[in-house]
Parts: structure tokens; sequence; C-alpha cells
């Protein structure tokens, strides 16, 4: 109750005194779809794309992949040589390494991705992977296509 009490005087009430109420709830509305729509889009392109996998369990309910595979697998990463996704992202462009590493600082994930790309391929993993947030973006938005195909086969390991 206290977070909410907070973010109504911090996010509402604290701006009705330099602007007009509509204009507090207007910017709120847009701020708020904007990074919303924005942070949706960071996790879609990592998680719904074509490219991962989608690991569906046996009669017993049980997954027959190793975890650290799974975790590799079911997530892409996107223009990790780039400091603008990373940074504006929180490094959520390092998918891959947040899945593996959850308990270790983002700020190394630009140093573990390169260590986890040259590890699946040493051992036949799929790492996947697109170089631009353009390129992940159409990814997604292409598999959005194909699960609205009547005619769509989901890829299951």
């Amino acid at each position: 109750f206290t977070g909410m009490v907070f973010f109504f005087l911090y996010r509402i009430s604290l701006a009705t005194f330099f602007l007009p109420l509509w204009h507090v709830l207007l910017c709120f509305m847009i701020s708020d779809f904007v990074s919303s729509i924005y942070l949706a889009l960071a996790f879609q392109c990592s998680h719904v794309v074509g490219e991962v996998e989608f690991p569906l369990p046996d009669k017993d309910g049980k997954v027959d992949m190793d975890w650290a595979e799974m975790q590799i697998v079911t997530t892409m990463d996107y223009a990790t040589s780039s400091w603008f996704w990373t940074v504006f992202t929180g490094s959520l462009n390092h998918q891959t390494a947040h899945h593996l590493f959850p308990g270790v600082c983002q700020f190394y994930y630009p140093q573990i991705t390169p260590i986890i790309a040259a590890t699946c391929k040493q051992f036949g993993v799929q790492y996947n992977y697109q170089p631009t947030f353009g390129q992940a973006l159409a990814s997604h938005i292409n598999y959005l296509r194909e699960l609205g195909d009547n005619t769509f086969k989901a890829k299951a390991h």
C-alpha cells in the first residue's frame, strides 16, 4: 500500500504543482504507453521468434533437455555489440547470458556473451542471434505472422 501511495504522490500529485491535471494525466499515459511497448518489444524479440525452440514435456511431464541447453535454445540475443541496445535495454539484448547467469550483474553480460557463443559452437548447441534490433524485431513480426497462419505447426524439441 505504501508503494501505491508513493507512486501516486510522485507521479501524479507532485506534477500537478507545475502543470494542469489534464497535462499530467496525458503525459503519464503517453510515457507509460511508450515505456510499456518498448519493454515488451525488448522481451518479445528475445523469446517470441521463430529461431528459438519451445521444448515440450514428455508424457511424464519432463523435458528431455539439459537445463543450460534449454536456456540457450529458448532465447535469442540481438545487437550484443551495440552499446546503445545494451544500455537502453538494461542488457536484455544479452538474454542468453541473463537466463544462464541470473545472479551475475548485467554489466558483465557483454564479456560473457562471446564465451557463450563460442561454447555453443564447440558443443554443437544452437545459439540464436540477430546482429541488429531491427532484424530481431523483423524476426518477431515474421513469427507472429506464422502464428496467425492456419497451417502453422509449432517447432518443438
